[in-house]
């Protein structure tokens, strides 16, 4: 049977499952990208990019010779280098999981008005919508 075949009911059905798939997909991707954006904030801070060792160094050469052996005794065993959430490649990860969920939030739509407006059949439907959010998670 195809979209356009079914009463109000069925296609209210069809729309509440596609946009709570997608629904769930987003939560999936932005709960295991918040995961993701830790490691590498971890890995990032674990083993900070040259530009950030350089620019504390830099720091602590203005400081004197005093305040680095202030530094270098006050500090032993901490760490005193870090990322800022600023630092490009978290500012590149945030904006890839800000477009992930945007093409999640555009497939849903464009899902949904296909309930109501095409003769595909249900199962291609949900079939074509499962593809399609695999193409975007991968």
């Amino acid at each position: 049977m195809t979209i356009k075949e079914q009463g109000s009911k069925e296609r209210q059905k069809v729309d509440e499952a596609i946009t709570g798939l997608v629904d769930l997909k987003i939560e999936q991707c932005r709960s295991a990208r918040a995961i993701g954006r830790e490691a590498l904030y971890e890995k990032l801070n674990d083993d900070p990019p040259k530009e950030v060792v350089k620019a504390r160094l830099q720091i602590l050469d203005a400081f004197g010779v005093i305040d680095k052996s202030k530094y270098a005794l006050g500090s032993y065993g901490e760490r005193e280098l870090s990322v800022e959430s600023g630092h490009s490649e978290l500012r590149k990860f945030d904006h890839d999981t800000a477009d992930i969920v945007n093409a999640l939030g555009q497939l849903k739509r464009e899902f949904v008005l296909k309930v109501y407006s095409g003769d595909d059949e249900v199962s291609k439907l949900m079939s074509d919508l499962a593809s399609r959010v695999d193409k975007i998670l991968n």
